[in-house]
């Protein structure tokens, strides 16, 4: 039994941020509002749907690297339709007909999937959940979070039997960016991981395919974190990690506090470490930055500050892989 929660702050330079849609050659990012001090501001934000499909692509790529084959043609491809069965592919996608069957494939299993049949609908809930990544609610920040348009050029093939004219083959348009510190919170309940939610049935994974699932979903923590955005074939983001904070426990615990607030790593440890000395139990949490004084909490808590994001999730696969059975 294994659960983790995640909390993180990015420093995001020039990122589209999460597509909202297109007036004519002029493409959009989404806004969000949010209250800080009493006053309203109106910011780019990256949505949690955006963050999730990302996560779901980058822990496929570390699943296959680590040898994991029980993927479905869409699961493979990143494309996010889910509730077919493992042997589906692209031109022949076969509906599960229970959870036991959607759970070979690793998308099924991690990122969940809703198949509304009428007989019988089959769902089943994601393991990986994830909060909006929003400004940093510091007045300096909010201020400072941009929101602008770059021109791009598109190159358009000219128009067959037709003399070309002038200044065809090429078309203008605007896409929006964001600037700014970002925040965003992850959790994910990797105990049930090869494991059904709702149907009465045997899992059928062995030890060895629950770790290797439940280490990539870990691996991807951190092209999620350098590579956040939705839309990237125009620019990657520019990205530079500022702060994580993880906690890793064998029982269920909250989430941690988003870190969009100046106080999140105090107040999230006091918060978790106070409900599970409430239940008997503890949690490991790791944090990277360097600006979390835990020592405002207490000392009964197993907290380490490491030196490098290396470290800390080489930390978090460990416990992870030794607490899956």
């Amino acid at each position: 039994m294994v659960y983790v929660r995640v909390t993180a702050r990015v420093e995001v330079q020039v990122s589209a941020l999460s597509g909202l849609g297109a007036i004519g050659n002029y493409n959009q990012v989404a806004t969000a509002r949010i209250l800080h001090n009493g006053a309203l501001y109106e910011v780019p934000v990256i949505t949690g749907n955006a963050l999730k499909h990302w996560h779901a692509v980058y822990a496929v790529e570390a699943y296959q690297a680590l040898g994991g084959n029980m993927l479905n043609e869409l699961c493979k491809r990143g494309i996010g339709l889910r509730g077919f069965t493992v042997n589906s592919t692209l031109k022949n996608p076969i509906p599960v007909t229970d959870e036991c069957e959607a759970l070979k494939d690793f998308c099924n299993d991690l990122h969940g999937f809703l198949s509304p049949q009428e007989e019988k609908p089959v769902k089943r809930d994601s393991l990986v959940k994830i909060s909006f990544a929003v400004p940093v609610l510091e007045e300096g920040n909010l201020k400072a979070v941009a929101k602008f348009a770059v021109q791009h050029n598109r190159v358009v093939p000219p128009t067959v039997n037709v003399k070309q004219k002038e200044g065809e083959g090429m078309m203008l348009f605007k896409q929006e960016y964001g600037t700014g510190l970002y925040a965003f919170a992850l959790r994910m309940d990797l105990a049930h991981i090869g494991n059904p939610l709702f149907d009465e049935c045997n899992a059928e994974f062995q030890s060895d395919e629950r770790k290797r699932r439940a280490k990539a979903s870990v691996l991807a923590l951190l092209p999620l974190l350098t590579g956040a955005g939705s839309k990237q074939a125009r620019a990657l983001p520019i990205v530079a990690v500022r702060e994580v904070l993880v906690a890793v426990s064998e029982k269920p615990m909250p989430n941690l506090i988003h870190a969009a607030y100046p106080d999140y790593c105090e107040t999230s440890i006091d918060t978790v470490g106070a409900y599970l000395n409430g239940i008997g139990n503890t949690a490991k949490f790791y944090y990277y930055g360097g600006r979390c004084n835990a020592d405002k909490v207490g000392n009964k808590i197993n907290f380490k500050k490491v030196g490098s994001l290396h470290e800390l999730i080489d930390a978090v696969i460990n416990d992870v892989q030794s607490w899956i059975r």
